[in-house]
């Protein structure tokens, strides 16, 4: 499969390189917001918070609205809409929903895309039962454990997700209208100690199964409903040992109340009373109105928020309620002079889009012993290490090796210290595919500069020396792919490109031994080599046999192979949806018998989207048919759409769909599927 390296990290990585990196070996560290550093020798994934009350003052941006299935497109629908990122999105759910897991798309959505969510996690069985009248959802329900099974079962789910998430439980229990207010439980003093006790039964039980990335909101509304001495908002308050945020609720709706009409009570009290809990506007919005101005309430209350130095956060709910009479009209775009407001406020230096909270993505370490090391292949960034974060989150398991792709006019080793730097410092082996061309799109059989024949007349030798000695300094171990899919058509290393006969084979196995022999002779013992040809060869012919490009067990650490379904309608696969076994078995069962000391691994392996099959079977296929073969110790998975095989783009990554991330997200759980790199002593 022809491989066209993308320029775009290129210049990003010779920017940073001429920003002083050359020449030195310090650990990249992980780029974080605020006052928390990761530790990447942890064992266990590292939850701190951000806001402390001692850091300079700032307003993390939030937003809710309803979320739909595709919620990466509303997101960045929204922001374009705004003109600024925000950190934290809110939504709605409750018990008689789901259990985590009918959770995760979303999530990953909100923080595949760098914020944080926030849940309101309501104890009710549908939308529309909040009311008073269900003994079955009331305080004492919950205090008595009729509903632990549900909780214990979401909070040992949500442990293992890599993200911290804001929960906020019985949110407005000062109000009248909730099966968890003081007034649906009684409306006494004794309803608050419920509630209290209600709100700590909850977060213990998510503690005791170290669901310690879910930080609590504590929110009332801002004034009580009914106003008796009962009712006070203190009264329902955990303690500090339970609340990790205080949120607040109020709208400019019904009449018209200005900012400090809301909130200057409540943010005031809370700032004495509780001088170390950061304060969150949780649910905040201004309606239209014919006699008033909506876009100068929202300037005022940008404004006015800098007032009060214990409020860390603001969300706006843009949503308009159309259950209300009459209308409230909440969304930010309600006019042109109101969204023109909301998008001037927050441009201010104060208020900043980050997510305020940061999560270490570190999974569960594997276990050690035999098995298949976890690998994958995306596109490499400036900042790899959040690309590598971001994956790993996404599919919720650590992997031990990284591929990316170079080619040998890009420069020599020095070049790509700054990538590998950040993948061994991250814990991983980075695995580089060694291309003989001079730039990406170079791959062809047209120039006799980059043939084997250059190769073996010695061309190149003052550059792979250069680059071998470079090599051989460097602290740190990777593997080196070069010459691979040799039994392909498309490549200037290919026996198809040079002569198309037995002798190009001949001529592979040279260039192959005299690399091989530059590097050890400059002593880059820190290399291991993978000779890795294509799973079919093609042109299908007897000159064309896999086995005539090996060149023999002395130059080979691992055996990879390459293999792709790209679908019934593509020439690639012969117009058939082929499945792992018809890719791979004949070449890992030939592996086994003629080379049976190699490793093998899948160095390159993807399914196209649901083209004549079901791509998350084929995953979970996959992963069970790996089990079979004890020589196969690595699987690469190359997580990236090619563009150059559109119309249309090659849906190959693993989150094409949600039943494939799924699917891989679930394989890769079993203990057979190892999340450390591979070692070779």
């Amino acid at each position: 499969m022809l491989r066209q390296l993308q320029s775009r990290w290129l210049l990003l990585i010779v920017f940073a390189i001429s920003t002083s990196l050359i020449g030195q070996s310090p650990s990249i560290a992980v780029s974080t917001t605020g006052g928390w550093q990761p530790q990447p020798d942890s064992e266990d994934a590292v939850y701190l918070p951000l806001i402390t009350s001692a850091e300079p003052h700032r307003i993390f941006l939030g937003i809710h609205f309803d979320p739909t299935e595709n919620f990466t497109a509303k997101l960045s629908q929204f922001e374009q809409l705004v003109g600024r990122k925000h950190g934290i999105y809110h939504y709605f759910t409750y018990w008689g929903y789901s259990d985590f897991n009918g959770h995760k798309l979303l999530l990953d959505q909100i923080t595949g895309y760098g914020a944080t969510p926030m849940i309101t996690f309501m104890s009710i069985p549908q939308p529309g039962d909040a009311g008073c009248d269900n003994p079955n959802w009331n305080l004492d329900s919950i205090i008595s454990g009729n509903h632990d099974q549900y909780l214990n079962n979401f909070a040992r789910q949500a442990s293992r997700y890599r993200h911290d998430i804001l929960m906020r439980w019985g949110h407005e229990m000062n109000l009248s209208e909730y099966s968890w207010s003081g007034y649906c439980n009684g409306a006494n003093t004794t309803a608050a100690e419920k509630y209290v006790q209600a709100y700590q039964h909850i977060v213990n039980i998510f503690r005791e199964n170290n669901a310690n990335n879910i930080h609590w909101v504590w929110s009332p509304y801002y004034r009580s409903f009914p106003s008796q001495s009962w009712n006070n908002i203190e009264n329902y308050y955990p303690g500090d040992d339970y609340v990790d945020w205080i949120g607040v609720t109020g709208y400019n709706y019904p009449g018209w109340f200005s900012f400090e009409d809301l909130f200057d009570e409540f943010l005031r009290n809370m700032s004495e009373r509780h001088p170390t809990i950061p304060v969150m506007l949780v649910e905040f919005a201004s309606t239209e109105s014919n006699s008033q101005s909506k876009s100068q309430w929202i300037s005022n209350a940008f404004h006015a928020m800098r007032n009060y130095s214990n409020l860390k956060a603001s969300v706006w709910f843009h949503k308009d309620r159309r259950d209300y009479s009459p209308i409230a009209h909440f969304r930010i775009d309600s006019t042109q002079s109101s969204l023109n407001a909301y998008r001037t406020a927050v441009q201010d230096s104060i208020f900043v889009s980050e997510r305020p909270y940061h999560t270490l993505p570190l999974p569960p370490p594997a276990p050690t012993g035999t098995g298949v090391h976890l690998g994958a292949y995306f596109d490499p960034q400036f900042d790899m290490v959040g690309e590598m974060q971001a994956f790993e989150a996404l599919v919720g398991r650590k992997h031990g090796i990284y591929h990316f792709y170079t080619y040998w006019g890009f420069g020599d080793f020095t070049q790509h210290r700054f990538l590998l730097n950040q993948i061994v410092r991250y814990g991983a082996l980075p695995m580089i595919s060694f291309m003989s061309i001079p730039g990406p799109g170079d791959a062809g059989c047209s120039s006799n500069e980059w043939n084997l024949d250059s190769i073996n007349r010695g061309d190149h030798d003052a550059f792979l020396r250069i680059f071998a000695s470079q090599i051989a300094q460097y602290p740190a171990k990777f593997l080196l792919r070069w010459g691979h899919e040799m039994n392909l058509g498309d490549y200037s290393w290919s026996g198809y490109c040079n002569g198309g006969n037995i002798e190009a084979t001949q001529k592979f196995i040279a260039a192959y031994r005299r690399i091989v022999d530059i590097f050890r002779n400059a002593g880059a013992t820190n290399v291991r080599w993978i000779w890795s040809p294509s799973f079919d060869s093609w042109p299908a012919e007897p000159w064309n046999a896999i086995e005539n490009y090996y060149p023999g067990d002395d130059y080979v650490d691992w055996i990879g192979v390459v293999g792709y379904n790209f679908g019934q309608s593509r020439v690639w696969s012969g117009y058939h949806w082929d499945t792992f076994d018809d890719l791979f078995r004949i070449f890992l069962e030939d592996a086994q018998q003629l080379h049976p000391d190699k490793p093998v691994m899948l160095a390159d392996y993807a399914t196209a989207e649901n083209d004549g099959g079901d791509k998350a079977a084929w995953i979970t296929d996959a992963f069970t048919e790996m089990k079979r073969y004890p020589n196969l110790k690595a699987a690469v998975y190359f997580h990236l759409n090619p563009p150059e095989y559109s119309p249309p783009t090659l849906y190959f990554k693993i989150d094409s769909s949600l039943a494939s991330l799924e699917a891989y997200r679930t394989a890769i759980q079993d203990d057979y599927f190892l999340s450390e790199p591979p070692t070779w002593e």
